[in-house]
């Protein structure tokens, strides 16, 4: 079957105008199906992207040419590029499936595709989670494993520098240790061991009671479920998670995210287009990157952000969100407080301003300063 020429569209945002030759595109795109793939997409908040309305559920066809970053619908299979178009503080996010004509972009992981299914909705905690299970992919199954060493004696260590290799260890006292492109190291399941990956793609991984996971890899990830323990990733969109009871995790990677949910844990992230979220029941959250957001929803936390446009909410008991960038947005429950900064242009502070919810201003609604220093709601950015 050739090729039918292709029916009229108002815009890139994929409005079709009834045609003759529609149904006969159509069966063409069908039959050029080749691949599908799950990806992650960003929207507003009202759910559009690029003035185009998306629902949960529903398959979308672009019946025109598609073409990454000009035409088609658009979509990143690593979750934190999503991030490149989308900042964490203002937008929502999805799982999609891409199929039909596609395009992949050089540069990132987004691809452009004739056909996408939105399929459910995320939070940013369940993007943590995502981006873990795709590291983990890309390390082990996606890739040629050459080199795999595991050791479960009580003081072992286990150590890999090959480029697709993979570490595990799962002795009382061991290390697994994998410094190479694409590994992955795995420590043991008992409470002194270690991981660390420093890897461009690799993730380390430990889930001892007083273990640490370190990973410095472009794209890696940390993640550490020990009673005390710390997880720790400081390259370009990695993830550092840590679910202990009194655990720490910190990531300073340009879209990066961390991610700590122990009772007196914290999160600190200064990338520029990160989260950090701490829901600890004393924790406290710190985002220094420009429109980042800080979450806490512990009772008496804190949640800060002092970057450019950044957003700092808490949801506990007693608790403060301070936003000290400029342009900068917080809101809190009822009976927490904000604290907001005004700066001028020269970035010299101009105003502060704190208020109680329930009684400055109204709980569970986002504030900004205006140029007299007086709280108002914050416009969506």
């Amino acid at each position: 079957m050739d090729k039918p020429s292709e029916p009229k569209v108002n815009c890139m945002d994929n409005a079709i105008e009834s045609s003759a030759n529609t149904d006969e595109w159509y069966e063409w795109v069908d039959k050029s199906l080749s691949e599908s793939v799950i990806t992650y997409k960003g929207f507003d908040k009202s759910f559009a992207c690029r003035s185009h309305q998306y629902e949960i559920g529903k398959t979308y066809t672009h019946p025109k040419h598609v073409a990454v970053c000009q035409s088609g619908f658009h979509a990143c299979e690593y979750p934190l590029d999503v991030f490149n178009y989308y900042s964490p503080s203002n937008s929502r996010f999805a799982i999609v499936k891409q199929s039909g004509i596609m395009q992949r972009h050089s540069d990132d992981s987004k691809i452009a595709s004739s056909v996408l299914t939105v399929r459910q909705e995320v939070s940013i905690p369940e993007f943590v989670k995502l981006t873990l299970e795709y590291i983990h992919t890309q390390c082990t199954a996606s890739k040629p494993v050459y080199n795999i060493i595991n050791t479960t004696y009580i003081r072992g260590v286990a150590s890999n520098l090959n480029t697709y290799g993979v570490v595990n260890n799962s002795g009382r006292h061991g290390a697994a240790i994998s410094t190479n492109r694409y590994g992955a190291a795995f420590s043991s399941t008992d409470r002194f061991g270690v991981a660390c990956n420093t890897g461009d793609h690799g993730i380390a991984s430990n889930i001892s009671d007083y273990g640490i996971a370190g990973n410095i890899g472009v794209r890696g990830a940390a993640n550490s479920d020990g009673y005390m323990s710390i997880a720790c990733s400081t390259r370009e969109s990695s993830v550092a998670v840590s679910n202990g009871f009194q655990c720490a995790a910190a990531n300073v990677g340009f879209r990066g995210v961390a991610f700590s949910t122990g009772i007196q844990s914290a999160a600190v992230c200064t990338s520029r287009h990160a989260v950090v979220t701490s829901n600890g029941i004393c924790s406290a959250a710190v985002c220094t990157g420009e429109y980042g957001s800080a979450n806490s929803i512990g009772n008496c936390t804190v949640a800060s952000n002092t970057g450019y446009r950044g957003a700092a909410s808490v949801n506990g008991k007693s608790s403060i969100a301070l936003a000290a960038g400029d342009i900068g947005k917080a809101k809190a429950t009822l009976g927490s407080a904000i604290v907001l900064v005004k700066r001028d242009t020269l970035g010299t502070i101009s105003h502060i301003r704190c208020g109680i919810a329930g009684q400055d201003i109204e709980p569970d609604t986002w504030y900004t300063l205006d140029s007299d220093g007086e709280f108002v709601i914050a416009p969506e950015y």
